[in-house]
C-alpha cells in the first residue's frame, strides 16, 4: 500500500503547476500524472476527455513498468519527460517535491537513499531547460536539506 494520499498527492501537484501560472492543459495534466499507473483509466480516456497534450504529457510521466530494475526505471522516465519538454519536467518537479514530503516513511536508509538518488538524477538531468524556474530552485533547496547540505 502507498504511504502516501495520493489522490491529494495529484491535487497539490496541480495546484502548486496552477499557482505557477501554467496553462490548463498542464494543470489537468498534473492531475492526471498518475493516472495510468494508479488507475484502470486508459490512455484513450484521457485523449478523448482532455486532448491530445494532456494525454500526451501524462503517458510522458508515466513509469514503464515493464522495466524490472527500478534504477533503470526511473531514468528511462526522467529522459523521457525531458523529451516532453519544459512542461513535463514542471509537472515532474512539482510531483518529486510533493513525494519528498513523505521521504521519511521510507522503509529502511536505503530506501531513503534511493529515493534522494532520483531527486539527484532528476535535478542534474533537467537543469539545462529548467534551472531558471522557481520550481526548480525550491527541488534543489529541498534535496540539499534533505541531505543536509
Amino acid at each position: 500500500m502507498n504511504p502516501k494520499p495520493v489522490l491529494w498527492h495529484s491535487f497539490r501537484v496541480a495546484n502548486n503547476l496552477y499557482e505557477d501560472d501554467q496553462p490548463e492543459d498542464v494543470v489537468i495534466a498534473g492531475i492526471l500524472h498518475d493516472a495510468l499507473e494508479d488507475t484502470k483509466v486508459s490512455l484513450e480516456l484521457i485523449r478523448s476527455a482532455f486532448g491530445d497534450k494532456v494525454a500526451n504529457l501524462v503517458k510522458t510521466l508515466t513509469f514503464d513498468k515493464s522495466i524490472p530494475d527500478k534504477r533503470l526505471r526511473y531514468q528511462e522516465a526522467y529522459q523521457r519527460n525531458l523529451g516532453g519538454g519544459q512542461e513535463a519536467l514542471l509537472i515532474r518537479t512539482y510531483d518529486i517535491l510533493d513525494n519528498s514530503d513523505y521521504y521519511q516513511l521510507a522503509k529502511s536508509k536505503e530506501d531513503y537513499d534511493f529515493l534522494l538518488e532520483k531527486m539527484k538524477y532528476f535535478i542534474d538531468i533537467s537543469s539545462a531547460v529548467i534551472s531558471d524556474t522557481n520550481a526548480w530552485k525550491i527541488l534543489v533547496a529541498k534535496y540539499e536539506f534533505l541531505v543536509g547540505i
